[in-house]
């Protein structure tokens, strides 16, 4: 995955996982950064992003 010195992406981190939107996809990447999952994202511009503990959800 390459990011963009001049573009700040949403990302949200737990123990194990990091989510980043990137446009126009939403990437599940594990502890060496390779993607684990990735699905395309329509809705529009993510803002901000958390990680639920009470949840164990993003």
């Amino acid at each position: 995955m390459k990011l963009s010195f001049d573009e700040f992406p949403a990302m949200a981190s737990n123990d194990k996982y990091l989510l980043v939107h990137q446009p126009p996809n939403l990437s599940l990447l594990d502890r060496h950064l390779a993607i684990i999952k990735q699905a395309p994202w329509t809705q529009g511009e993510v803002w901000d992003i958390c990680w639920s503990q009470a949840l164990g959800r993003f």
